[in-house]
């Protein structure tokens, strides 16, 4: 039987420790991966912001980029993503659990200084019970409940294959007026 020594027992208590500190922050991302948290210090949102955001959430002429068509893109989550990250300025995005809802196992989230925008896309011939009871309630009042919080401004596609939320942060008339242009677009992508 071998001994151990201080210096192992120790090695052992600290790769332990570090497990812990690392599952910890795991669940952390995990639960914050879908939902309306602030993220506006992430380097996403910093991003967004160097790249010419303005108040309204659109890019400013400067640093404007070349309109994608919806003809460009394909009828995939990915598709989606690149058409309105692209036409409005939306930046980075980090992956989200979309599985937590009952969608495709990732969805694409933004967060700007301006915009927090979540994209999730859904097996519309192979729903769980998870994604039936987000979907109803989206239809039913924009919102659905997760973990015990109602997440807000949650739209369908019109196709049903594709789920956004989408909040303005800054509550503006423009970005009012820019985020139904948005909803708009969404809404109708691919129909």
């Amino acid at each position: 039987m071998q001994m151990r020594t201080g210096k192992s027992i120790g090695r052992i208590y600290r790769s332990r420790l570090a497990a812990a500190f690392l599952a910890a922050a795991l669940c952390m991302v995990g639960l914050t991966a879908c939902g309306q948290g602030d993220v506006s210090t992430s380097s996403t949102a910093s991003s967004a912001s160097s790249q010419g955001q303005t108040e309204s959430g659109q890019g400013s002429e400067s640093s404007a980029v070349e309109r994608i068509e919806e003809k460009d893109v394909e009828d995939t989550l990915e598709g989606l993503t690149k058409y309105m990250a692209n036409n409005y300025a939306l930046g980075e995005p980090s992956e989200t659990r979309g599985d937590m809802i009952g969608a495709q196992k990732k969805g694409y989230r933004y967060a700007t200084q301006t915009v927090l925008a979540e994209f999730y896309e859904f097996d519309l011939n192979n729903l769980n019970e998870d994604a039936q009871r987000v979907i109803d309630s989206v239809k039913k009042n924009g919102t659905f409940v997760i973990m015990d919080q109602t997440v807000e401004n949650v739209y369908l596609s019109d196709s049903g294959k594709y789920m956004m939320i989408y909040t303005d942060r800054v509550g503006s008339e423009d970005s009012a007026a820019n985020a139904k242009k948005v909803v708009e677009e969404f809404k109708a992508f691919k129909n």
